[in-house]
């Protein structure tokens, strides 16, 4: 059993191919000339590529059981505006080079197919309640856009000739990765640390961790409960000064704390995932995330 896998050196991609060598699958990924692979596992067999490039994708999918599709092409640093100045370069990559990723994995027999998609597709005004797995798609930016029309084709493919494929759709990924400096708030933790004022924002996540872990569960369920459907995948509400007071109250620093920040609408329900299993970490593992990065912002400084 193999699994081919895209976005492998992304924040996302890291705790994936963590929790497949974990399961003891062999993992080959795709990396550009220059990728940091520091922190990966060292088994993964390495193939250069990039979405848009027909001869990597057959390199990456032939041979291949599953297929976990996490690659962005993207501005630096961004996801939504991710287009930067280029949107016909950014739709040809992220949506013509993904569907023809889609098609060399289908044509060479992969089994299983899981495409990282996004809260996004949803937009910001989805609703003033809770949504879930079927809630209808109302993009507001062009990523979000371009994620579902990647979800339609999972639709497609999973309804219309029954390929275990299936759309997850993380919300805000958090968690540890090496080097540390990539985590995310790490720069936040360290700003609490010195005591200095930090902007009010508050929106869900989830653990890097519990992401792979979804899909995983999605690669090992009945094809049925999967193919052509998209999932939720969604934990918590964290706002900076949930984190601030967290890191305060660690190391015993103060500081000014940063505004609630303003009530979130359309949280994301993620009763599909739950029936297949997932337990997501909560506040314990949020918690035992911001005491790790106080201890590595702390000896960065």
């Amino acid at each position: 059993m193999t699994a081919a896998v895209t976005g492998a050196t992304g924040y996302v991609g890291r705790f994936i191919v963590e929790r497949l060598t974990e399961a003891g699958v062999p993992v080959r990924a795709w990396r550009r000339p220059g990728s940091d692979t520091s922190g990966l596992p060292p088994s993964v067999h390495w193939i250069e590529g990039a979405l848009g490039a027909p001869d990597a994708a057959f390199r990456l999918v032939d041979g291949a059981d599953m297929l976990v599709h996490a690659a962005l092409d993207h501005a630096p640093g961004r996801f939504r505006g991710g287009e930067g100045a280029d949107l016909q370069r950014f739709l040809d990559a992220n949506v013509g080079g993904s569907l023809a990723l889609l098609a060399a994995a289908r044509a060479a027999g992969v089994d299983r197919c899981v495409v990282i998609s996004s809260r996004a597709v949803f937009g910001r005004s989805a609703g003033s309640g809770p949504f879930n797995d079927d809630a209808p798609a109302r993009p507001d930016t062009h990523y979000g856009a371009a994620k579902a029309a990647l979800e339609a084709f999972v639709r497609s493919w999973g309804h219309g000739e029954g390929w275990a494929v299936a759309a997850l759709r993380p919300t805000g990924v958090y968690g540890v990765v090496a080097p540390a400096e990539r985590s995310k708030w790490f720069g936040l933790v360290g700003r609490a640390l010195r005591g200095e004022a930090v902007p009010a924002r508050c929106g869900t996540e989830v653990h890097g961790r519990d992401v792979a872990e979804a899909v995983w569960r999605l690669l090992r369920a009945d094809p049925t409960e999967i193919a052509g459907r998209a999932f939720n995948c969604s934990d918590i509400i964290v706002s900076h000064r949930d984190i601030v007071l967290l890191v305060q109250q660690i190391a015993g620093v103060a500081g000014p704390l940063p505004e609630a920040g303003s009530p979130l609408a359309g949280v994301m329900r993620c009763e599909g995932l739950e029936r297949l299993g997932v337990r997501f970490g909560g506040r314990p593992l949020f918690e035992a995330t911001i005491r790790d990065l106080v201890a590595a912002a702390s000896a960065a400084a």
